[in-house]
């Protein structure tokens, strides 16, 4: 015989929903940084940049929040003109 359970609570209204994390191969990487593959590696050395997950024996990814964290983490540029 199967158990019924109750339903979930919904989340509060004042709570933002809670966040996914993926991961990003490095072509997804480079489009959301804009930064390109060498700067990308040149900065994970100096340890300036998120470090991949090792996925399989060669494959990397990079989980979606510590890019975005790091994303988060640079300054604005001077007066607010910031262009995408």
């Amino acid at each position: 015989m199967k158990k019924i359970t109750e339903p979930a609570p919904a989340l509060p209204t004042n709570q933002p929903p809670p966040t996914v994390t993926t991961l990003l191969r490095l072509p997804q990487v480079k489009e959301v940084t804009g930064l390109g593959t060498t700067s990308i590696w040149k900065l994970v050395k100096e340890r300036d940049f998120p470090p991949p997950v090792h996925l399989t024996g060669r494959a990397r990814a990079w989980r979606s929040d510590e890019i975005q964290a790091w994303i988060d983490s640079r300054p604005r540029s001077e007066g607010g003109n910031d262009h995408a």
